[in-house]
């Protein structure tokens, strides 16, 4: 029983170390590749550009391939607001993530504004690359038992952190890559949604197909929590820095332009909610997939994004 004691609070000591260990973020960030490094591109833009942000984008593939942020900030310096935008989506869904990305651009800019992208549900689950940059005031920033993925990611997490220890005693191999520098973060998709081949559909969908869309409705709301703690988290922060905080209804083609208010409703209490024209994202030729819009989508968005940004910059408050 002792030897059993032992081993037990030996153990805890260890996990206590490892989660704890003050690892670098340049250091975290170097071990991101693939779709990884997008998220060290938009550390990378709020870090170390000199440009400001005024006006911030937080979301998913959704708004990286979505919003042309270039073209928003010129639309809007033609209407003589002088404002510069930057499109901060990353690839996947995680709330964890925005909450870390938030932080990140609040401590090294200025904005006026930032929109948080939403959809037609809160994922339960975190960010799949969070546990490689994040520190563990990052991985605890939510209720975290309500994140269904929590374990997984924790044991991901300590095993960065296993590595960043090594690294230390071996500074040669802890190098970072560094990565490419760019203003403006959209990345278009320059392709069609193939209209001669069978519909392919999303996972919500097809949970809908088989259960209807009330009983997904209601299983989206049993499963939210984990969600809607960390846009709870992000308006806070950005309400108490003086920051106006927007949400921008952009999910799957399914779902795009059947926004309810009820769905809207927990968002509506936090801060305006942007919903583009039914007209633009009910026309398949403006989708890339069934996830995403494609380039002439993304432009045919840009006024109506550049219009409302202008009014929440100007004060205005017009129902969209």
């Amino acid at each position: 029983m002792k030897h059993s004691l032992g081993f037990a609070c030996g153990l805890l000591l260890v996990l206590l170390a490892l989660t704890f260990w003050p690892r670098p973020l340049a250091q975290r960030l170097a071990t991101l590749h693939a779709d990884g490094l997008r998220v060290a591109d938009v550390y990378q833009r709020m870090a170390s550009d000199p440009s400001p942000i005024d006006v911030a984008f937080i979301g998913t593939s959704h708004v990286m391939n979505g919003i042309d942020d270039r073209g928003v900030e010129e639309t809007l310096a033609r209407a003589g607001i002088r404002a510069r935008v930057a499109n901060l989506g990353t690839t996947w869904m995680g709330r964890d993530m925005h909450l870390f990305l938030t932080r990140k651009l609040l401590a090294f800019k200025k904005p006026q504004l930032v929109v948080v992208e939403i959809n037609e549900h809160e994922p339960p689950y975190g960010h799949p690359m969070l546990p490689y940059v994040a520190s563990a005031s990052d991985m605890f920033c939510c209720r975290f038992l309500t994140d269904m993925n929590f374990p997984k990611m924790y044991m991901l997490f300590l095993k960065e952190q296993l590595y960043g220890a090594l690294s230390t005693a071996r500074p040669s191999a802890a190098a970072a890559s560094p990565s490419r520098s760019w203003t403006y973060g959209w990345s278009p998709l320059d392709r069609d949604w193939d209209g001669n081949m069978p519909r392919e559909r999303s996972l919500g969908e097809r949970i809908q197909g088989l259960i209807g869309s009330k009983a997904r409705e209601a299983a989206y709301e049993l499963t939210s929590d984990f969600g809607k703690q960390a846009i709870q988290q992000i308006a806070d922060l950005l309400k108490s820095n003086n920051v106006r905080v927007a949400f921008l209804y952009l999910p799957e083609y399914a779902f795009a332009s059947g926004a309810e208010s009820e769905n809207l409703q927990f968002y509506g209490k936090l801060g305006p909610v942007l919903v583009p024209p039914a007209a633009l994202v009910a026309d398949r030729r403006n989708w890339a997939d069934f996830a995403h819009l494609n380039r002439d989508g993304a432009l045919q968005l840009v006024p109506y994004m550049s219009s409302a940004i202008a009014d929440l910059l100007l004060g205005k408050e017009a129902e969209r």
